[in-house]
């Protein structure tokens, strides 16, 4: 069996998307350490909230990996400093 068959037929394997989403998870996190730490918080609750979302709905799994990279560049940005709650 050659290397890739073992790599994409092994349990716990991850396709393109996840590690997609994992390594735009981790930059968000790397950009907040120099920001208050409300905004790790924050991503770390909104990626929980969503991590149950199917992979088969695409359309949602696509929004938030925008809304993501949309937050992303709002965190790196200079002007951002913290996070302020809705209530």
């Amino acid at each position: 069996m050659s290397a890739i068959l073992k790599t994409t037929t092994s349990v716990g394997a991850k396709s393109p998307a996840q590690l997609y989403i994992i390594s735009l998870y981790r930059k968000m996190l790397r950009a907040s350490k120099t920001k208050d730490p409300s905004i790790s918080t924050a991503v770390k609750a909104e990626f929980r909230a969503n991590r149950a979302i199917p992979r088969k709905e695409l359309l949602k799994v696509e929004f938030f990996v925008r809304k993501a990279e949309k937050n992303l560049k709002l965190i790196q940005s200079a002007q951002v400093k913290g996070v302020s709650s809705p209530h």
